[in-house]
């Protein structure tokens, strides 16, 4: 092993006492910049990745409050429509529009392309498509089929819950607490409320 040092140390003796300062400062300046590199890269990568999964929860909250007003839709529109009922559905509605909107807001956007292509932004539109055609049809349609048409919405805001965390690498957090809350919130919650509103109906 000491030979391994041998040149350095030759080196060493041949120089004065200002050049081996000199020397020993470079070394240790050189690992201390390394170092420095070191922690700001890792702590970069911690802050992107924590503003990215922070972007994934906003939107996260806005879809969990869509998905309950188009349960609560769904109430208001297997009732009978007299003047009361049609002015509570057109609340609800206007309510869901605004929950929409939120989406939309937190949606990813291209700010140099100016395009909002991503898949997020075409399922997206999908389900808007979608809901729209409820909107229109709903009281035209037999319960069983108002009642499979808001399914399968909600169904498509779950799955579209689902690539968002994705998206934003919430399902792969490496805390194991952080994990499960955000499967609670993502998967468990949704079915919670779904049963809530099932015993309200009944109710």
């Amino acid at each position: 092993m000491r030979g391994l040092f041998l040149p350095a140390i030759a080196l060493m003796n041949r120089l004065g006492y200002t050049k081996k300062f000199m020397v020993l400062g470079s070394i240790y300046l050189i690992a201390i910049v390394v170092m420095f590199f070191s922690l700001y890269s890792n702590f970069s990568q911690v802050i992107v990745s924590t503003q990215r999964e922070l972007q994934g929860i906003k939107l996260i909250k806005p879809l969990t409050q869509t998905m309950q007003t188009v349960q609560q839709h769904h109430r208001v529109t297997t009732l009978p429509h007299d003047a009361f009922m049609r002015n509570e559905q057109a609340v609800v509605e206007t309510e869901l529009t605004k929950k929409m909107t939120l989406v939309d807001e937190g949606l990813p956007y291209d700010t140099l392309l100016k395009l909002d292509d991503t898949r997020l932004n075409k399922d997206w539109r999908g389900i808007k498509t979608n809901w729209h055609g409820v909107k229109l049809k709903s009281e035209t349609w037999t319960a069983e089929q108002n009642f499979a048409a808001h399914v399968e919405i909600l169904e498509q805001i779950q799955q579209f819950k689902e690539t968002v965390a994705d998206y934003y690498a919430l399902t792969f957090d490496a805390g194991i607490d952080t994990h499960y809350l955000t499967d609670i919130v993502i998967n468990k919650v949704p079915d919670v409320l779904e049963k809530l509103g099932e015993l309200h109906t009944l109710s």
